[in-house]
């Protein structure tokens, strides 16, 4: 590969499987039902730790099935 037309001709198909995967990765993380909690604080309170104690509990079977 002498030039850089040369180049981006023979890597091209390349980039595009490399993006079509990046794609589709993105796509299942998105559609996939994936059990979040959020708090306001790095730490968090203790009521915000007590929430989170139960909503773990609640989600148990999400956790194990993701």
């Amino acid at each position: 590969m002498q030039t850089t037309v040369e180049y981006l001709a023979k890597t091209e198909s390349a980039v595009r499987h490399l993006f079509d995967g990046i794609a589709s990765y993105d796509n299942l993380l998105l559609s996939a039902d994936i059990p979040v909690f959020l708090r306001d604080e790095p730490f968090g309170t203790a009521a915000q730790a007590a929430e989170q104690v139960a909503w773990e509990i609640r989600n148990a079977e999400r956790f194990a099935a993701a």
